[in-house]
């Protein structure tokens, strides 16, 4: 029974600290603090690593695909800067907005995964 227990409280400490994580994401998102998100992010890596078997699955892969998001928005914005030519730039400007605003629907997303998690016990 004691090993249950310390289970348990693990992983309601691990669904507590990731909620905390997934809403400052969600908020540098909304502001469009993009490197900022994707620092904090980094900034976090070993606690999620850690964590990942405490975590809900949606948690764990929208978290990894915001990551992804935020890398290839950095890559794209780098590229942006080399091209001269306007339609290319647009191109690469709906990408990243797309990238973006995918971002915030899946820190949304693993937020509501930890609240049905949490209901579930």
């Amino acid at each position: 029974m004691k090993f249950d227990e310390t289970i348990a409280e693990r992983k309601v400490a691990a669904l507590g600290k990731g909620l905390e994580l997934i809403r400052q994401v969600h908020s540098l998102l909304l502001r469009g603090m993009l490197k900022e998100a994707r620092d904090f992010l980094d900034e976090h890596g070993s606690w999620f690593a850690d964590s990942l078997i405490l975590l809900p699955p949606t948690y764990v892969e929208n978290r990894r695909s915001i990551r992804a998001n935020l890398e290839s928005i950095a890559v794209k914005d780098a590229a942006k800067q080399q091209v001269h030519d306007e339609s290319k730039e647009n191109a690469i400007a709906d990408e990243v907005t797309d990238s973006w605003k995918s971002s915030i629907e899946l820190a949304h997303k693993a937020e509501a995964s930890i609240y049905e998690e949490l209901h579930r016990h």
